[in-house]
């Protein structure tokens, strides 16, 4: 049950991620700033448009008012960690539910 769970969130993940990521960056972004960003420092997102597409960044500021580092990478990854997390319990949830329908 385990593994089926895994399979559907690694399948399913992806589309709501991208979707929600795109639409609500800054809250989204915001979420991870703790664990993007090391201690005494804020995370900076900046969003600009380049003539074909909207791009963003992801910065990590000092005290100083110095960007100490491009966190943008990391932070993409703690937020599709987030949704993968959500997947695969409501994955799990589903296949537990039918399979005590199934006992009884």
């Amino acid at each position: 049950m385990l593994l089926k769970a895994l399979f559907i969130a690694l399948v399913s993940f992806g589309g709501p991620a991208g979707v929600l990521t795109a639409l609500f960056p800054r809250p989204l972004f915001g979420l991870t700033a703790s664990l993007a960003c090391p201690r005494d420092t804020e995370m900076v997102f900046d969003q600009w448009d380049d003539g074909d597409s909207t791009q963003f960044g992801v910065y990590c500021v000092d005290q100083a008012g110095e960007v100490s580092r491009d966190r943008t990478l990391a932070a993409v990854g703690w937020v599709m960690a987030f949704f993968f997390i959500a997947a695969l319990y409501i994955a799990l949830a589903v296949l537990l539910v039918g399979w005590l329908r199934e006992r009884h």
